[in-house]
């Protein structure tokens, strides 16, 4: 009878820790689904945020163009004081706009690391036509700075881990 019993008792104890498994997945899989509206609202605006904020950084390309921070003449670096003031304000606009607040930890710290990097370099004064000097190290400092904003908004996005297959689209060599 002794052992009618602990088997009964080790069934019933089965079937409560049972229950009690599933009924936290089932709230789990509950809290999940209704969660997923809002996890997709916040990525669009995320990747709306980003694909603003990518349009602003024509300036920090290694490509001159009449907007270019870092200007390169006569094998010498030099730092477009204007370009960088108005780039440097274009962030900052964006920065706290509806747009800044869903950008991640580590972009906000790449952005005020670049910021605080050309802050160093365009109040220092230049020549007539608004151009800072600057040595190799400084000029690759501000690259590295501008590289990093790249680099971390593809993979905020997840955009590095993207491979395009060449046949698919018809890119085949």
């Amino acid at each position: 009878m002794d052992t009618v019993i602990v088997a009964a008792l080790i069934g019933f104890i089965s079937a409560v820790i049972t229950s009690l498994i599933s009924h936290g997945l089932l709230l789990g899989r509950i809290r999940r689904e209704a969660m997923e509206p809002f996890r997709s609202e916040f990525y669009q605006k995320q990747l709306m945020a980003y694909q603003k904020m990518w349009s602003l950084l024509g300036p920090t390309s290694r490509y001159p163009s009449d907007n270019t921070v870092i200007i390169r003449k006569n094998r010498q670096q030099y730092l477009s004081v204007v370009n960088a003031r108005k780039f440097s304000n274009d962030i900052r606009e964006f920065f706290f706009s509806e747009y800044g607040i869903f950008l991640s930890k580590e972009m906000r710290k790449s952005i005020f690391e670049m910021l605080d990097d050309l802050a160093e370099h365009k109040y220092r004064g230049g020549s007539e036509d608004n151009l800072v000097p600057l040595t190799k190290e400084q000029a690759s400092s501000i690259q590295v700075c501008f590289a990093n904003i790249h680099v971390t908004a593809r993979r905020d996005l997840a955009l590095s881990d993207i491979a395009f297959p060449k046949s698919e689209l018809g890119l085949e060599e």
